[in-house]
């Protein structure tokens, strides 16, 4: 289930920004990396169950959002954010076989760091079954 959450957030992603990938600690070796803006990495963050004893009730995700401007267009961060919350805001999540995985709700977001040339903010994402 938990892969499954995963692979429907990257396949919504993907129709709008150029580069998705999960994040497996990418930004210890930063200078490793090939970023291709607007890129997105998205973080499991945490899990908790339901009183109805589902131990997939709700997941919590970070979604880090990478360009290289605040507020020029096109594919700005404000831009950006706008549009992960029009993905996802009390939208249903579905797998490849159409199979209902649970609505997704936009937290918030934060501005996380700067590296040269690249900026990076923080949107919450929870999807609840």
């Amino acid at each position: 289930m938990l892969k499954e959450v995963g692979e429907s957030i990257k396949a919504v992603l993907e129709t709008k920004f150029k580069q998705v990938e999960y994040y497996e600690g990418q930004f210890e070796r930063f200078d490793e990396q090939v970023i291709n803006p607007p890129a997105v990495y998205i973080d499991y963050v945490s899990g908790e169950g339901t009183e109805t004893e589902d131990p997939f009730g709700t997941m919590n995700f970070i979604l880090f959002l990478m360009t290289s401007k605040l507020e020029r267009n096109p594919g700005n961060m404000l831009e950006m954010i706008e549009t992960v919350i029009g993905l996802f805001q009390d939208k249903g999540l579905r797998d490849e076989k159409r199979a209902y995985l649970g609505r997704g709700y936009y937290e918030g977001y934060r501005n996380n760091t700067t590296f040269p040339g690249l900026i990076i903010y923080e949107v919450a994402l929870k999807v609840v079954r």
